[in-house]
């Protein structure tokens, strides 16, 4: 059996340093390009702004173009057996490539439903429910209870479903492709059967239809949106050019054909569209003064009540030395024709006692009159522990 491998044309081992160090220079680049992406939805803790229906069509594109290599090189990897291991991985580097691509875009899949936005999952609602007769006895004056039930969102049963989907069409997928390369006898081990080269070509044209499609959910709740939301711009600065060199690798690898390539370059075109519509979106923000999920970059002001310039207030023992009017900046005058004294704190203390005892002997004496406050030159109140000038106080209804 290995020597008939052996003898076949495409167990040859091709050794090409070019293609070699351009499709790993490509498999480096395919990982890094979709960190940004999932580092953003990690670190913004949300998914808000991904359609979920740009991620079904991604993923069973990105499925279905795997296993379209897959299908088409199953007689490269057949000669493994006959290989060593280093011209094994650089003559199948072709499907490592495409299946790198391939979970790379899965785990966005994994992160959405993980980082889907919480207060999106689920709503309230008012359930009224009518008591029975036996309750209707026990609670004579009440005949209906409100209650509030946690529902989940028609959104986020969407989102649910179509992630599920994907699942299942990359169950089934990967069952049929290996049931037809392993059981479908081919004319040579190294051409794949009949049947395995209709399914390669399904597989190739549903990745094409789905990757044609696949940015246009996502289009349009950019644009809808008005906003770039959890996705990630230098992702697609990365990866827009990328698609050139990542078609190029492909289309010169043994056993592909353009329904092989053609995927990928009509996902490029879309994904260049989507990032200019997401860089128009950026300047936009910018100029309104808004982050990716329309929040603003800075919360307003906050408003304080001015001060009142005619303040009362005259605190001391704040260890400055000097009585501080509230309300009165510093060199602020205080009403016409009114000099403050410059009072120290000292002195401000002596001058309150010195009140305090002239208006306990005045209360003694009965010489104030009802209603009538004596004109002191300070005074403290026992709440505020603060001396007040109550001359400014004069004129006022007690």
């Amino acid at each position: 059996m290995d020597l008939r491998i052996s003898d076949e044309p495409v167990c040859k081992p091709a050794h090409d340093p070019f293609t070699l160090l351009l499709t790993c220079f490509l498999c480096f680049g395919i990982i890094i390009s979709y960190i940004p992406q999932h580092w953003r939805i990690i670190a913004k803790q949300t998914s808000e702004g991904i359609s979920p229906w740009y991620l079904l069509l991604g993923s069973t594109s990105a499925a279905a173009g795997m296993l379209n290599v897959v299908t088409l090189q199953w007689g490269v990897v057949r000669c493994c057996s006959v290989w060593t291991v280093g011209q094994c991985l650089e003559n199948t580097i072709g499907i490592v490539q495409v299946t790198i691509l391939w979970a790379m875009f899965s785990l966005i899949v994994v992160l959405f439903l993980l980082y889907y936005p919480p207060s999106a999952r689920h709503h309230h609602i008012r359930h009224v429910r009518e008591y029975t007769d036996e309750e209707q006895e026990r609670e004579e004056e009440e005949e209906e209870e409100i209650q509030e039930l946690l529902v989940a969102t028609a959104e986020w049963n969407e989102a649910k479903a179509l992630c599920a989907l994907v699942l299942v069409h990359l169950i089934i997928s990967i069952f049929v492709t290996f049931f037809l390369v392993l059981s479908s006898p081919p004319p040579s081990q190294s051409i794949p059967s009949r049947q395995a080269e209709l399914w390669a070509g399904f597989c190739g044209i549903t990745a094409s239809l789905f990757a044609c499609f696949q940015y246009a959910p996502q289009l349009w709740k950019t644009y809808k949106d008005r906003l770039v939301g959890a996705l990630s711009i230098p992702m697609m600065c990365i990866q827009c050019p990328g698609a050139v060199l990542f078609i190029v690798s492909l289309a010169v690898r043994e056993g592909t054909n353009w329904t092989s390539w053609l995927p990928y370059a009509a996902a490029g075109i879309m994904q260049g569209l989507l990032l200019i519509l997401c860089i128009v979106w950026k300047v936009r923000q910018a100029r309104l003064g808004i982050d990716d999920f329309g929040n603003p970059l800075s919360p307003p002001p906050e408003s304080h009540p001015e001060p009142s310039t005619w303040g009362l207030g005259l605190e001391f023992g704040n260890g400055r030395g000097n009585g501080l009017v509230d309300g009165l900046e510093q060199g602020e005058s205080g009403p016409p024709g009114l000099g403050l004294p410059e009072l120290d704190g000292q002195q401000v203390e002596a001058a309150w006692r010195e009140a305090e005892d002239r208006r306990a002997a005045e209360a003694q004496d009965g010489e104030a009159g009802a209603g009538e406050t004596t004109p002191l030159i300070v005074r403290a109140t026992t709440q505020t522990g603060k001396v007040v000038l109550p001359w400014l106080s004069w004129g006022r209804r007690r």
